[in-house]
């Protein structure tokens, strides 16, 4: 067999070009490679070079950790300014049962930031001037301070209302809004509005710093109803007042439920007839709930202050107008509710529960038949 071939050599060059260009290119990075590699040039660091960010943060208002409310959906963003890549970058994180958060920053080389941290209701803290290296940057965020309802980065009366309107509604409850639920118990109650009242009139960005409310130890407050012992008429009028002692520790706000028997007992208004409300002092003028129920023998009061002081001594909260309906001379008690869950009476500031005393109320039923003066001298006069 007798083969054909070019003797010009020009058949040869097209197919020597890739080979020619492949030795340049590789010629020319070993050339950059011995000179030093521009950061462009540089590989990619592996994962666990990039920085790893673990922060703390305190919450308001919760239980001693480790704790399921200390586990919320936080927005961190970082600003940074010194950097190969400077901007801003937002991350979504959830802490858990310490207040505790990690993430992975998307820049591997050391950067200076701005760092923000804020939930949906509370106000935004930022630690500025931050260095972000390479692999572990554990970083504490102070406490967020709770009370922005609407996610504003202010607490405000707008707060307040979203607050007030589902005041005293558990999450199962038709109207319970949890932007309002401070202490993410699934509650909205007084501790929700004390951290409200705490921070009101606060705005973010909040710069980082551990911060406590009181560093001494609250007294015990005292709640009670007075008279605590009266003997009354049947179908006579009597009122009791709802009287507070703070002892001058400061509070934001009071939250009274009672029962009593509406066989013997029933709330009314000046002339008598069935009423829905108690007659509040105004000495704290905001209030949350004033609901009565004749029906099952409740009555719910809650009120606090926003924006000034508590009183420093004994005033009166409230007062109920009662009607006698009939003989009960064991007497009828009006008592104070307490328990944890739902929470009941009690009274807070920044979250926290006052350790309180609670003084009740017996009444005592006499038929009208009955001559009691000295029975009846300590029983109160209608005005």
């Amino acid at each position: 067999m007798i083969l054909n071939r070019s003797t010009s050599g020009t058949g040869m060059i097209p197919r020597l070009l890739p080979m020619a260009l492949f030795v340049i290119v590789g010629l020319a990075l070993l050339a950059i490679v011995s000179a030093g590699t521009p950061v462009w040039a540089k590989p990619m660091l592996q994962p666990s070079e990039f920085p790893i960010i673990t922060g703390t943060v305190n919450l308001q208002g919760r239980p001693a950790a480790p704790a399921p409310p200390w586990s919320i959906p936080l927005d961190v963003e970082l600003l940074c300014s010194t950097s190969t890549l400077p901007g801003l970058y937002p991350y979504s994180v959830t802490t858990d049962q310490n207040g505790q958060f990690s993430f992975t920053h998307v820049v591997s080389q050391t950067s200076i930031c701005d760092i923000s941290v804020k939930n949906g209701h509370t106000l935004q803290n930022t630690k500025y001037g931050v260095t972000i290296n390479a692999g572990g940057n554990v970083i504490d965020f102070g406490t967020l301070l709770e009370g922005d309802a609407n996610d504003d980065n202010r607490v405000s009366l707008v707060d307040f209302s979203i607050l007030a309107t589902s005041y005293d509604l558990g999450s199962a409850d038709p109207g319970f809004d949890a932007r309002a639920d401070f202490n993410e118990n699934d509650w909205i109650e007084i501790a929700d509005f004390s951290l409200l009242a705490t921070n009101y009139d606060r705005s973010g960005d909040i710069p980082v710093a551990t911060r406590r409310l009181n560093g001494d130890e609250p007294v015990t407050l005292t709640l009670k109803l007075e008279p605590s012992q009266a003997a009354t008429l049947e179908g006579q009028i009597f009122t009791v007042d709802i009287r507070l002692d703070p002892m001058a520790q400061a509070f934001h706000g009071v939250a009274t439920f009672l029962e009593f028997d509406p066989n013997y007992l029933e709330v009314v208004d000046a002339e008598g007839n069935p009423t829905t409300t108690i007659i509040s002092s105004g000495v704290l003028p905001a209030e949350l709930a004033n609901q009565v129920d004749n029906a099952t023998g409740a009555i719910n009061f809650s009120a606090g202050i926003l924006g000034t002081s508590s009183p420093t001594e004994e005033f009166t909260l409230a007062t109920i107008r009662f009607k006698a309906k009939q003989l009960n001379l064991d007497g009828s008690p009006v008592e104070f509710i307490v328990q944890e869950y739902p929470p009941r009476t009690s009274i807070a500031i920044g979250g926290e529960n006052l350790p309180l005393d609670l003084v009740d109320l017996n009444m005592r039923i006499a038929r009208k038949l009955l001559r009691l003066p000295t029975l009846l001298k300590d029983v109160p006069s209608i005005d």
